[in-house]
């Protein structure tokens, strides 16, 4: 089997999920999520996570200051690449599900690996009862080491949820990096006001109810 010049099984749209959640919703999002950054397959999504898992053991709040203390500039991680993380995130209930995407994505990569390595010894002339010994080795561990069960659903009681500031685009309407939907009948204007909304953004222009503009982007 031939793999060369084939991108690798990856799942970096969950990964900047996940990161973009424990951006916008702190360690909650990190300790639901139950993976590590052995697992990631970009190297800066990985290097965004491993700096969390750090600051997590050491008991800081991985915030954006936190993580930018320690990364900015390097491995690709900036402030552009956490404000586009902002809208990128998803919901800390949401995380298990991303990374049991993530782990078995890893997983898949690993067993390749295995499948590649195989072939290689086969073609060496390595005997077949170690071959196959080395084989049921690694994919017991690739195995035990996936942990797939995605599990119950998480409850969680609101009395032990910590309130955090809301960062708005428009202000007290729509929210970064959380979802907001525009109801209404066909022919109402959803559109049109998505289309609207898409250019003050990114013009910089005052919102319908005088609100001040963002910065174009």
């Amino acid at each position: 089997m031939n793999n060369e010049g084939r991108i690798p099984p990856n799942a970096e749209t969950d990964e900047r999920a996940i990161n973009g959640a424990i951006i916008n919703l702190g360690v909650e999002a990190f300790h639901r999520a139950g993976i590590t950054s052995s697992e990631f397959y970009n190297s800066t999504n990985a290097a965004f996570f491993k700096c969390v898992e750090e600051l997590v053991a050491e008991g800081i709040e991985p915030d954006e200051a936190a993580i930018l203390s320690r990364l900015d500039g390097k491995h690709g991680v900036d402030r552009a690449y956490i404000h586009d993380l902002k809208f990128a995130a998803g919901s800390a209930a949401n995380a298990p599900f991303y990374a049991d995407k993530i782990r078995r994505t890893s997983m898949r990569r690993r067993l390749r690996d295995l499948i590649n390595l195989t072939d290689k010894e086969l073609d060496n002339g390595q005997v077949e009862e170690d071959i196959f010994g080395h084989l049921i080795d690694e994919a017991k561990q690739i195995s035990e080491g996936g942990g797939l069960n995605v599990g119950s659903a998480v409850v969680v009681n609101m009395a032990d949820v910590e309130p955090k500031a809301i960062d708005w685009l428009w202000p007290n309407r729509v929210a970064l990096g959380k979802l907001t939907i525009l109801v209404g009948d066909p022919g109402g204007g959803k559109s049109t006001a998505t289309c609207d909304m898409s250019a003050r953004v990114t013009q910089g222009y005052r919102w319908p109810d005088g609100d001040e503009p963002n910065v174009p982007g």
